[in-house]
C-alpha cells in the first residue's frame, strides 16, 4: 500500500472543532455492536440508539463490526489508545498489531490506515498543533513527549520520527480511563468544564509521557539530534520576538562564537529553513494567537510585532499561513461559533 503524503485527504482541525478556545478533543469508538449510535456533547448518559452517520465532532461512536479504517492523514496530532481487542495498524514503518495498552502518536505528516479490527475499543484524541507554541521556554524544559511534540511543530520537518508507537502498562492504561471516564461524564454537561478538560488530558499526557521516557532509555526511539547551538539561536529569536526586538543575524552568529555565515547553514542543515525565515514563521505563529483572541485589531498585532505597517504584515502572514490575517481571523470567529452552537 502506497502512503505517500500527497495521495490521501487531509481531515482538518475544523472538522473536529480544535480551535483556540479547544486545544484538544476525544472520541472513544466501539466496534462489534449491532447498530451504529452516537453520544454527542451534551447527550444524556444513556442515549437512545439512532442511525445518524458518523461524526468526528461525537464523544462515543458504537458501531458494527469494520473491516478497517482507510488510509488517511490530519493536520492535527493524534494519540489513539487501544482499550479492548486488537488490530492491525498501516503506515510507511509497515504493519504492527495492536491491543490494549499500546499508543500510537501520529504527527501531521503521518498517512496511517487499521486493518484487521476485531471488537476493539480505542479512545482518539485530537491535539491542536498552536496549543504546544504558547510559552516556549516552560515547555522545552520538560522531558519526553511534550518537547517531541514541541520540536515536530515549532521546526515543522522529519528530522525525527513521524509517529511513535509506546506500550502503557496495565496501570497506566487503567489510570488513562478513569480521566477519559471523567471526560465524557464532564462533557456531557451543558457547559462544560475547560478546566476540568485541561487537567484530565494533561494526566493522560503524562502517562502517555511515562511510556515514552522508558523507551527513551531503552535506547528504542531517538528524537531531538539538535545542536545546542541552533537551540541557543531559537532562545535570542524567540526573546526578540517576545521583547519586540529587531531581527539581526549578526548578533545572533556573535553571541554564538561563528559567523553569519555558519549560522545560516546551521539552520538551513537542520531544519532546512534560514534564520531570518525560521523569525518570521515564528512571528507570524505569535501573530495567529494574538488574532485568535479578537481583542486587538489587525493594524494593532502588526505594530505589536515590529512590522512596518498593516501591509507588510499581511504579506508575510500570507505567504506563511496562505490567508490574509483578516480571512484568518474570520474563520477562526465562525469556527467557533459553528463549535458552540454543535455543543449546545
Amino acid at each position: 500500500m502506497d502512503f505517500n503524503l500527497e495521495n490521501y485527504e487531509v481531515v482538518s482541525r475544523d472538522s473536529v472543532g480544535l480551535g483556540p478556545k479547544r486545544p484538544f478533543r476525544f472520541c472513544t469508538m466501539h466496534y462489534g455492536t449491532k447498530r451504529i449510535h452516537l453520544v454527542q456533547p451534551g447527550d444524556d448518559p444513556n442515549p437512545t440508539v439512532n442511525e445518524h452517520t458518523r461524526t468526528r465532532r461525537a464523544l462515543e461512536v458504537f458501531a458494527p463490526f469494520s473491516i478497517g479504517v482507510p488510509p488517511h492523514r490530519h493536520d492535527y496530532y493524534e494519540l489513539v489508545l487501544i482499550r479492548r481487542g486488537s488490530s492491525d495498524h498501516l503506515c510507511n514503518h509497515g504493519r504492527q498489531q495492536l491491543e490494549r495498552g499500546d499508543m500510537i502518536v501520529m504527527t501531521p505528516r503521518t498517512v496511517h490506515a487499521f486493518d484487521k479490527m476485531d471488537n476493539i475499543t480505542k479512545t482518539n484524541i485530537y491535539v491542536q498543533p498552536d496549543w504546544l507554541l504558547g510559552d516556549l521556554q516552560l515547555l522545552w524544559g520538560e522531558k519526553g513527549i511534550l518537547r517531541y511534540l514541541l520540536a515536530d511543530t515549532l521546526f515543522g520537518n522529519a528530522f525525527q520520527a513521524d509517529h511513535i508507537h509506546l506500550r502503557l502498562t496495565e496501570e497506566e492504561v487503567l489510570t488513562c480511563e478513569r480521566e477519559i471516564h471523567d471526560l465524557h461524564l464532564e462533557a456531557r454537561n451543558t457547559e462544560p468544564s475547560m478546566a476540568l478538560f485541561n487537567a484530565c488530558f494533561l494526566k493522560i499526557l503524562w502517562m502517555t509521557n511515562q511510556a515514552f521516557l522508558r523507551m527513551e532509555q531503552e535506547n528504542l526511539i531517538s528524537t531531538l539530534p539538535l545542536r545546542k547551538e541552533l537551540w541557543t539561536a531559537v532562545e535570542i529569536i524567540e526573546y526578540a520576538i517576545t521583547h519586540n526586538q529587531n531581527f539581526n543575524a549578526e548578533t545572533i552568529a556573535h553571541s554564538l562564537g561563528m559567523s553569519r555565515f555558519r549560522l545560516h547553514r546551521m539552520f538551513k542543515t537542520e531544519l532546512g529553513i534560514s534564520p531570518m525565515g525560521f523569525y518570521q514563521q515564528r512571528r507570524i505563529q505569535h501573530a495567529r494567537r494574538m488574532l485568535e483572541d479578537l481583542g486587538s485589531n489587525v493594524t494593532e498585532v502588526a505594530y505589536h510585532f515590529g512590522f512596518s505597517d498593516a501591509a507588510h504584515f499581511g504579506r508575510v502572514f500570507k505567504k506563511v499561513v496562505g490567508e490574509t490575517p483578516a480571512a484568518y481571523r474570520s474563520r477562526i470567529t465562525q469556527n467557533a461559533k459553528s463549535n458552540t452552537s454543535s455543543e449546545q
